[in-house]
């Protein structure tokens, strides 16, 4: 019955839309990835720069030995593959890359020194530079890219390494020379590292979140100082427990009105499909939705896009069907009365893409741009994009 209630609910609002004149969102599968050619699986979302988009795939791209590539993309053609990783200049890149003018900046995962990852950056004419190579006391195997704070300085964090509790994984800070260094490394539990992003709050620290462990064993919203100190914000409980406010947050959080911060946790809730929180000014979060299965769709895994008040996020699947997910995830858009409500639903055969993973991008052409991590021609990933039609008046 409340799958029945939501979709009349949409197809009313819609003919009431349509009959009155206005405007709707309109999804459109942009581009489907070839693993030969452009490489596959994006987990990362696009970037402007230069005019055009910029992003990442983690893995193919052409030639031997092709591990992830950096592609630009106008819509209405092919990427153009500008780098191409194989190894020595590092290989799986992972996070969305960061635009500071015409330069571009990103992390891999792996490749380089031990195969440990490191820090690169590109021009949009291609010109390739490797930033630093981690060590493993720095931090190892970063899935994040990099965040630029108001004192120039670049923060990120790495999953693994560091120095303390068995290579927990680290946030460090990076020169716009490329001296690294370590904030902090004291994350406590097994695979405790940090996944995602780091943001810059209204009070200059930086606030960020664990997928794992943490004292409840569900991960954590933590925050800490341009200066090291650090202050465990929020421990989620761990999946067998549940946890109303959600767990195992994946995503960094999303600057929203009024200092606050938001941000999506893809398990537990009410509803066990993950939730959206929010984050106060203060430090204290608060369920802002909870995803309920099959109708909003489940596991949200990329990080949230602010535009015009309403902040849009994605699902990974859209249900779960004997306990395996079902569905390739769906585009949603919460207002700020945390009304969630679902602008497009993934085909189910791929066709249009599945399971985005990286960050919706709000583009300065006023449409919400995203890449999924599987489905397409080849199944390897897609671009897409939500733009704003008008609707003619009815009869």
């Amino acid at each position: 019955m409340k799958n029945f209630i939501t979709f009349t609910s949409m197809a009313l609002a819609c003919a009431l839309a349509q009959a009155a004149g206005g405007t709707r969102w309109e999804f459109e599968h942009l581009y489907s990835f070839n693993p030969a050619t452009d490489g596959a699986t994006p987990l990362a979302g696009l970037v402007e720069a230069g005019g055009v988009f910029w992003g990442t795939t983690s893995t193919g791209g052409p030639g031997r030995g092709a591990r992830g590539n950096v592609f630009k993309f106008v819509p209405g053609t092919a990427p153009v593959v500008m780098h191409t990783f194989r190894g020595g200049d590092g290989a799986t890149p992972q996070g969305e890359l960061l635009a500071v003018g015409r330069t571009l900046y990103g992390t891999v995962q792996s490749g380089m020194l031990d195969n440990q990852g490191g820090i690169y950056r590109i021009s949009t004419l291609g010109t390739f530079k490797v930033m630093h190579k981690f060590l493993e006391e720095e931090g190892t195997n970063p899935t994040a890219g990099l965040m630029r704070h108001s004192n120039g300085n670049f923060y990120g964090t790495a999953v693994g390494g560091g120095i303390n509790y068995g290579g927990l994984g680290t946030v460090f800070q990076m020169t716009p020379a490329g001296v690294v260094t370590v904030l902090f490394s004291d994350f406590e539990g097994w695979y405790a590292g940090p996944k995602g992003p780091l943001v810059q709050h209204v009070d200059g620290s930086l606030y960020g979140t664990t997928s794992t462990q943490g004292p409840h064993g569900g991960g954590s919203v933590y925050r800490i100082t341009t200066a090291g100190t650090y202050e465990l914000k929020h421990s989620f409980k761990n999946p067998e427990d549940g946890d109303l406010l959600g767990c195992q947050p994946r995503a960094g959080l999303a600057p929203i009105a009024g200092g606050s911060l938001a941000g999506v946790a893809p398990s537990c809730g009410d509803d066990i499909g993950g939730t959206v929180f929010k984050v106060s000014v203060g430090g204290v979060l608060s369920l802002a939705h909870d995803m309920v299965l099959g109708v909003d769709g489940i596991y949200p895994e990329g990080r949230l896009a602010l535009r015009e008040g309403v902040l849009w996020g994605t699902t990974r699947f859209w249900d779960v069907q004997v306990l395996f997910y079902k569905g390739c995830g769906t585009v949603f858009a919460m207002s700020k009365t945390n009304k969630l409500g679902v602008h497009h639903a993934f085909a189910e055969d791929g066709s249009e893409g599945c399971e985005p993973r990286g960050a919706l991008l709000s583009a300065k052409d006023g449409a919400i741009y995203g890449t999924t991590s599987r489905g397409g021609t080849f199944d390897a990933g897609t671009i897409f994009r939500l733009r704003r039609v008008s609707i003619p008046p009815g009869p």
